[in-house]
């Protein structure tokens, strides 16, 4: 089995958290809560997973698991910092950058 949270994964349709599984996020967001996630999401690559399919509403950070701190790229040199669903460019340190996220709630 592939794991997801390599950098192989990124666009396939196979590796990864299945939507349809019951998790935190998407039950206290039924329980109109609202959920963020800001860091790491080792669970499958968007469109077909993704920590908004698994109940976020928010998520910015990487999605690769091993990311350069300074460039943000993976170890296949693919950009890997995001914001919601979308790659996201910006220069900083990475830790920095985590922590300087907030989410709107």
């Amino acid at each position: 089995m592939e794991e997801p949270n390599n950098s192989r994964s990124k666009g396939s349709s196979t590796p990864g958290l299945p939507p349809h599984i019951a998790t935190l996020p998407a039950q206290l967001k039924k329980a109109s809560h609202y959920t963020c996630l800001i860091g790491k999401w080792h669970l499958g690559f968007p469109p077909h997973f993704g920590p908004r399919a698994s109940g976020y509403d928010e998520f910015y950070g990487v999605m690769a698991g091993g990311v350069d701190y300074f460039i943000h790229v993976s170890g296949r040199g693919d950009h890997d910092l995001w914001n919601y669903e979308e790659e996201h460019h910006e220069i900083g340190y990475l830790a920095d950058l985590l922590s300087w996220v907030k989410c709107r709630f």
